[in-house]
């Protein structure tokens, strides 16, 4: 039997004596983690900013992307504020090594398709090739700060 009880929590009875309630814990976002994440987001970019001659427009776009969905996914999240900062930038150093393959491939690949079949296949296959290491990056991130918080709960409960 399900039902309501007086704090809006949803209460399962299997049997009368055994009774379960499932309630979401209120967890308040951590902003000080997330000011330190915008930070240090900052302090990429400008890292970045002179290295415009070495990256294109479309490798800028895709790790600006990823740093503003990690810091506002991940960093408001429980977990040490030093694995987060380490994740953000080894997810930085990810979309860059990315970004240097896709384009050797790319500079290979152009004297065997052409040109203009190369553009085209970039443009249709780059944003997806792009999300597919800011998904990856994204959810390790955010297995590690679930196995750190799941060893923090074995530490304090045994």
């Amino acid at each position: 039997m399900v039902s309501l009880n007086k704090s809006g929590s949803c209460v399962v009875s299997l049997l009368a004596k055994n009774r379960q309630s499932f309630r979401h814990p209120k967890v308040r976002p951590n902003y000080l983690h997330m000011s330190v994440g915008i930070g240090a987001t900052a302090i990429m970019f400008l890292i970045y900013f002179p290295l415009c001659q070495i990256l294109n427009e479309s490798a800028l776009i895709s790790i600006t992307i990823f740093n503003f969905l990690f810091v506002f996914l991940l960093f408001p999240l429980e977990g040490p504020l030093f694995r987060k900062v380490y994740l953000l930038v080894a997810g930085n150093i990810v979309g860059l090594a990315w970004h240097f393959i896709k384009s050797s491939f790319g500079a290979a690949s152009v004297s065997y398709l052409g040109a203009d079949a190369f553009k085209i296949i970039t443009v249709i296959i780059g944003p997806i090739i792009d999300f597919v290491w800011m998904v990856s990056v994204w959810s390790l991130g955010l297995s590690m700060l679930a196995s750190a918080k799941r060893r923090n709960e074995a530490k304090m409960g045994g």
